[in-house]
């Protein structure tokens, strides 16, 4: 087994070689030659994770690759998510959907998989859908600021219970006057604003996403083209990698293990 696995490794190491081989130093600094290196390194680690996972039984690699960053760090991060989105959707192949989706729509930001993941997550405990626009205005604007999506996701959920002091990071100047929530901001110079009632949770979330994008659409997919979304890119390879790891049995293994010790 551990032959045939080490064979499967190196093999698929081997098949990626001439990819690898074509993006030379100077390529690999332009744009195209990073995300170049990006796709191959994705390819690279979908390819040899379960095959290195059985080297093993997983116990070596875990053992090399524990802690906050390694498989199990990474792989336990996720299970968390995963019974969150269980909690949250209803079921578990529910949940299984919406992390493929997270997945994909990672690649599209400048945004580490892990947040993308924890903002869509609370998003969703807001009684938001994130694949319906609000994750992609909340990453827009995020983006644009050059802040963290985690901050700006925070922002509309505090928006979404009335407080509005932290939308004045991300463009929109809130007021609540009366039983109205104004919101003021600036688009190409011109100033503009509208109002919705303080106490309609999802009018507010509506209101603040549609200006978001009116303000930063598509900022968010241009950045993950630029430097540091391709080494976002390349991030979210390197977790996938660990976590397919880890689901292929060094994680199961792990906790297997440690759960008598905490009895």
């Amino acid at each position: 087994m551990q032959t045939a696995a080490l064979r499967a490794v190196l093999s698929a190491v081997d098949n990626m070689s001439p990819v690898l081989k074509k993006i030379n130093i100077t390529a690999a600094f332009t744009r195209k030659g990073l995300m170049d290196l990006s796709k191959s390194t994705s390819h690279l680690m979908d390819t040899v994770g379960k095959p290195l996972a059985l080297l093993s039984g997983g116990v070596g690699i875990a053992g090399l690759l524990a802690g906050t960053n390694g498989i199990i760090g990474v792989s336990s991060q996720f299970e968390d998510f995963t019974a969150t989105l269980e909690t949250l959707m209803g079921s578990s192949e529910k949940a299984k959907q919406s992390m493929n989706w997270i997945k994909d729509f990672a690649k599209t930001t400048p945004f580490v998989l892990a947040d993308t993941t924890a903002a869509f997550v609370t998003l969703r405990t807001f009684g938001l859908d994130p694949t319906k626009g609000a994750l992609k205005a909340t990453g827009d604007i995020a983006s644009l600021f050059n802040k963290p999506l985690e901050e700006a996701t925070n922002a509309l959920a505090s928006a979404m219970r009335g407080n509005t002091e932290m939308l004045d990071n991300f463009g929109i100047q809130g007021k609540i006057i009366g039983d109205k929530m104004r919101m003021v901001w600036d688009q190409k110079g011109k100033p503009f604003g509208t109002y919705v009632s303080k106490d309609d949770n999802k009018a507010i979330a509506a209101a603040v996403t549609a200006i978001w994008e009116r303000i930063a659409g598509g900022n968010m997919e241009k950045k993950a083209l630029r430097w540091n979304g391709i080494m976002s890119d390349l991030s979210d390879s390197w977790t996938n990698f660990l976590r397919t790891i880890g689901d292929a049995g060094s994680f199961e293994y792990a906790e297997k293990h440690i759960t008598p010790l905490s009895l």
